[in-house]
């Protein structure tokens, strides 16, 4: 079985179900979000996930028509006081990813959270920094955006709807200190720090 650890405290199976530590077990929990979860990030009693939705160019690529109200997800919060019942507090997005446009790919991937502050991969969105001091009201407080890259392997931009254009393609990120990583598929990994 596969396992993708958040920390010491939750994983998501080869299904992208989600386990949470109780005690020296782990309790299933049933997060139920429209597109599925991808990734998560637990800090405190809260907890980060993405969606990672492909639909808009999956619909695209089998020449399906765009549907009303499709779009490309999420990053949602959840409290966890009890750790069986989650219960979502907030929803946030970029304004590309609530469209269908297909023209990037506007999911967002991992998330990270350090103290109060969330740190968001969001594909060509770029770093995505949202303060959750008030988890029910998100606020983005930064963020950075790569300059386009063309893909170097050719093989995104036709499948995940580049179109052959550069786009940045930020896939990981990770907090080191006042470092932030930044892996982008298309050209490499970026070094951010921020400023007040």
């Amino acid at each position: 079985m596969r396992r993708s650890f958040i920390g010491d405290d939750a994983y998501l199976d080869k299904d992208d179900a989600l386990y949470l530590r109780t005690g020296s077990t782990y309790l299933y929990i049933q997060v139920v979000t429209p597109n599925g979860t991808n990734n998560a990030a637990a800090e405190r009693s809260l907890l980060v996930t993405t969606d990672e939705e492909f639909s808009p160019t999956d619909r695209k690529a089998a020449s399906e028509p765009k549907l009303v109200g499709d779009t490309w997800g999420f990053a949602r919060t959840w409290s966890l006081p009890d750790r069986a019942y989650p219960t979502r507090l907030s929803d946030f997005a970029t304004p590309h990813s609530l469209t269908n446009k297909t023209d990037g790919f506007y999911a967002v991937h991992n998330p990270e959270v350090r103290g109060n502050t969330r740190y968001l991969s969001w594909y060509p969105d770029g770093l995505r920094i949202v303060d959750i001091t008030n988890p029910a009201t998100p606020r983005e407080i930064g963020f950075f955006r790569p300059r386009p890259t063309l893909d170097p392997t050719g093989f995104l931009g036709p499948n995940f709807g580049a179109g052959g254009h550069p786009i940045p393609f930020d896939w990981g990120v990770h907090v080191g200190g006042d470092r932030i990583y930044l892996s982008d598929i298309n050209f490499g990994l970026y070094i951010v720090t921020t400023t007040k």
